[in-house]
């Protein structure tokens, strides 16, 4: 189906602790003891996109990744200019970058408008995003075939501000029921929360749709955040908008709002910005609250004792080796349990010094075997692909195929047109296309394709359109829903018959008239030329022009003499029709006799048109 719209799936459990899904078995990936490159590799640059809270993480991780050793890429021949490929084959340590990958983290958008751009790939106005960062789990909505691979744990709490002037400055810890209950607006100031507080209005924030942030926040509340927030401060609304960039509360300090204001946020990118100098303001001027008499910290989010833990994820689909090599579940860079000990501490002290938890090696999960530093969750596609055939007919028209999804498997002997009833496809050109509808080599993933058949068709024939549903599949290996075969006919009106399906001997010439009933019509005078064309039907009209210097024409079909016919007279078009055919091809001649009435100036015979039923 279109990666643009929902489908069944089916949810693989990794460790998710807001938000679980259900576990289904999927083939294991082999492990890998060293990485290797053959000569003449190349680098490839990845890009990703999507969380803020794993923004700055993932560069200090990409910059650990690109600085590990790789294959030589200096020739050992001066004449040659460095191409950046590999001199040589190359097998290295499994920390190795053996092509000397680099990745270029795109500016946040949010985990869920990363995780749409990766499902969009190849549609117009889309960046390139070989993997999405994510700050929640992937969801039964986002588009199916994704992995998304756990490789740190965060913890999300209550932010408020902890001026003197601050209503809730003395306020240090919510239970879960009486957070839900500001968001759902059943508490509304903050001496509802605790009546030693003043009686100020609550003022809610919450944070942009698509952000994983507020996904997995409206998780653990049960319920959307930003439901109690006046519509004039929603986005479109008339006033200052309560719905924020995640992780950043400096807007509420510009609206004033910081004295009775409640928003929530990223432990580890809290942490973060306390260890900056100088501190932003909403780090200097604030605090995450406690939840059920848990510190919003890091140690207690690696203990497991705080009760609004996630995960956070790097997502990919269908990609490529150079793409696992990095974030893979088993194999990636991030995630190997066979890096040596130097490098796995590096990556983990990476990810510490940015406020999150790394995970401990254990079980992948998802329904894949084996261990590593993460978790796997994965969205299943269980539903096949299906295709919209259409034929476009004329003399030599083409026939197209409109898949529900990127495929794999479509060539010559998969889609094409035959003769109804055969199985032999006709000789022709596939052309395949893309998401864009750019041609493209059939060995890539086709969007659609063309079949144009290398002669015209056979008028009245019976052809159609077909797709071998065996030998296509989508990219996850869900084989094609059968379809059945198009029928179509070929072209039952032949009016320019200069062109094919008609053939010629030497000797006749094209005209052009407003009386011919596509506009032209040929004649010969020469004795025993004739005009040929195979059709198939159970009748044949033959259509010719009436003249002054027309003669005699002889017509047969399949060698046998049908009709004589006299063309001469004013100048009109006329017909006769050949019935009581076998419902099969059958070939047309149409003779110049080189005979004429007295009253003729010629013996030209002409056909203006042959059409069948």
């Amino acid at each position: 189906m279109s990666v643009l719209a929902p489908r069944r799936r089916a949810l693989l459990a990794g460790v998710v602790p807001i938000a679980a899904a259900a576990a289904v078995m999927v083939t294991p990936q082999l492990a890998m003891a060293s990485t290797t490159a053959a000569h003449g590799a190349t680098s490839h640059t990845l890009y990703a996109s999507g969380s803020d809270t794993t923004y700055a993480m993932m560069q200090k991780l990409d910059s650990l990744y690109g600085g590990q050793r790789g294959c030589t890429v200096v020739p050992t021949d001066a004449s040659l200019l460095p191409d950046g490929s590999c001199q040589s084959d190359y097998t290295g340590e499994a920390d190795s970058n053996a092509t000397h990958d680099t990745v270029t983290e795109r500016y946040p958008v949010g985990s869920g408008s990363g995780i749409k751009q990766l499902c969009n790939q190849g549609l117009a106005g889309v960046p390139v995003v070989d993997f999405a960062r994510s700050s929640r789990a992937i969801k039964t909505s986002d588009c199916d075939g994704l992995k998304a691979v756990a490789y740190a744990q965060d913890g999300i709490s209550w932010w408020h501000s902890t001026a003197s002037t601050s209503s809730s400055a003395s306020l240090h810890d919510l239970t879960k029921a009486q957070l839900v209950n500001i968001y759902n607006g059943t508490l509304k100031t903050w001496h509802d929360v605790d009546p030693s507080l003043p009686a100020n209005n609550i003022v809610i924030y919450s944070v942009q749709a698509g952000s994983g942030t507020r996904s997995t926040f409206d998780s653990y509340l049960g319920g959307d955040s930003t439901q109690a927030i006046p519509a004039a401060n929603k986005p479109g609304g008339s006033g200052p908008s309560h719905v924020i960039f995640e992780n950043d509360a400096s807007p509420i300090f510009t609206n004033g709002d910081q004295n009775d204001a409640i928003y929530f946020y990223s432990i580890g990118r809290f942490t973060q910005k306390q260890a900056q100098s100088p501190q932003p303001g909403d780090v200097t001027g604030g605090e995450l609250g406690a939840l059920d008499g848990v510190a919003a910290d890091t140690p207690d989010v690696k203990n497991g004792t705080f009760p609004a833990r996630r995960s956070l994820f790097n997502v990919y689909r269908y990609a490529p080796e150079f793409v696992t090599s990095y974030i893979g579940e088993r194999t990636g860079f991030l995630c190997r349990d066979d890096l040596p000990a130097a490098t796995r501490a590096k990556v983990e002290q990476q990810i510490s010094s940015e406020g999150f938890v790394p995970f401990a090696d254990g079980s992948i999960g998802g329904g894949v075997s084996g261990t590593s530093f993460c978790r796997l969750t994965q969205t299943l596609d269980t539903s096949a692909p299906s295709v919209a055939l259409t034929p476009t007919g004329g003399f030599r028209g083409a026939a197209t195929a409109t898949f529900s999804e990127l495929v794999n498997g479509v060539g010559a002997s998969s889609f094409g047109e035959r003769v109804t009833g055969t199985t032999t496809p006709l000789a022709g050109t596939v052309t395949c296309y893309d998401l864009q509808q750019v041609a493209t080599a059939c060995t890539n993933p086709v969007k659609s394709a063309r079949f144009t058949p290398s002669a015209g068709y056979v008028p009245g024939e019976k052809y159609e359109v077909f797709a071998t549903a065996s030998a296509i599949s989508d990219r996850a290996g869900n084989t094609l829903t059968a379809t059945p075969a198009v029928a179509f006919r070929g072209p039952l009106a032949v009016q320019d018959v200069n062109v094919p399906p008609v053939a010629y001997t030497a000797g006749w010439t094209r005209l052009s008239s407003s009386a011919a009933s596509g506009g032209t019509w040929t004649r010969s005078a020469t004795k025993n030329a004739y005009a040929l064309m195979t059709f198939r039907s159970t009748s044949l009209t033959y259509g010719y022009l009436r003249t002054t210097a027309s003669g005699v024409a002889k017509v047969y079909v399949d060698g046998v003499l049908k009709a004589t016919v006299n063309e001469y007279g004013s100048t009109a078009r006329s017909a006769v029709t050949i019935s009581h055919l076998t419902d099969a091809r059958h070939t047309v001649k149409i003779v110049v006799v080189g005979a004429k009435s007295a009253a003729s100036k010629g013996a030209f015979v002409s056909l203006d048109s042959l059409t069948v039923s």
